[in-house]
């Protein structure tokens, strides 16, 4: 009999990421990332995985033991430094959109929306107005965040990405 816990990890690569839910717990897990990205080959990115319109469930493990967390229920997930899809997203000329975010679990965060966009479109309210991602891209230099679009509740435009506004010091 095959254990539960392998079947959510053939051909993945593990992913370590900080999971902050709406009601304001935090989740250290490891997730997995699927063969054949669309960005380029290799692995899929943490973005393609959020953002996968059949993706309503992610399979982590936390504390040891698999679970299913529903999307929906992540106000943020957050890496320690730079994912590779940042990187590829600068390649192909993404738009950095410096920002304040509150969000509704009353969590505050700052940094750059990398986003790609079309010409013409590339203001902050084009992007927070269009339905393409259910997860933002935010970038700063500490760490790479990917925020749920419904749990943001304002965003204040900026021209300093180091804003003294993030999760500890609350707006």
């Amino acid at each position: 009999m095959i254990s539960l816990r392998e079947d959510y990890r053939v051909h993945v690569h593990p992913t370590t990421a900080r999971l902050f839910l709406w009601n304001r717990e935090h989740l250290e897990a490891s997730f997995y990332l699927r063969p054949g990205a669309t960005l380029g080959g290799g692995w899929e990115g943490l973005g393609e995985r959020l953002n996968d319109p059949g993706t309503r469930f992610l399979a982590c493990q936390i504390d040891g033991r698999v679970e299913l967390v529903h999307l929906d229920a992540l106000a943020y997930v957050e890496v320690t430094g730079a994912l590779p899809e940042v990187a590829r997203r600068e390649m192909v000329g993404a738009t950095r959109l410096p920002a304040a975010l509150s969000l509704r679990c009353g969590r505050s965060l700052s940094g750059e929306f990398l986003a790609i966009l079309p010409p013409g479109r590339r203001r902050l309210s084009d992007l927070l107005n269009c339905h393409d991602e259910r997860f933002l891209l935010l970038v700063n230099p500490a760490v790479t965040r990917y925020v749920h679009r419904d749990a943001v509740a304002r965003v204040i435009p900026a021209d300093d990405p180091d804003l003294e506004r993030d999760e500890e010091n609350l707006v």
